[in-house]
């Protein structure tokens, strides 16, 4: 299964956890196209909660997405595609709205991260 997310947590991986056995996550920067091309596939799982983060998506690769606020749990073999704004604390009462997504994407400060358990 492939997800698409705005962020990753442990709590992904819970399910898989045990005390006798390590869980190995990959993790891997994708580039513009690569995004773009899962994408417009359309074969994943939208689980963004952030309108902000779907409303930029939609703009960037001209999809339809709608906000999503699902819980979810990955098993072995799946992927997970994470957007992410990596330009640190954002100034107190700065709202993560999809221009300023976009803003950040020019500056080249949204990753896309591909999450990977083998």
């Amino acid at each position: 299964m492939k997800y698409l997310t705005n962020a990753f947590s442990i709590q992904m991986i819970t399910n898989l956890l045990r005390y006798d056995k390590d869980v190995i996550v990959q993790f891997r920067l994708l580039e513009y196209e690569e995004v773009k091309e899962m994408l417009l596939a359309k074969e994943f799982v939208n689980a963004i909660g952030h309108a902000g983060t779907v409303e930029f998506l939609n703009k960037l690769f001209g999809l339809n997405l709608s906000v999503e606020r699902k819980q979810i749990t990955v098993n072995h073999g799946d992927t997970i595609i994470v957007v992410m704004p990596m330009a640190g604390r954002l100034a107190p009462g700065t709202e993560l709205t999809a221009e300023k997504m976009m803003e950040l994407f020019e500056q080249g400060l949204v990753k896309f991260i591909l999450v990977a358990i083998p």
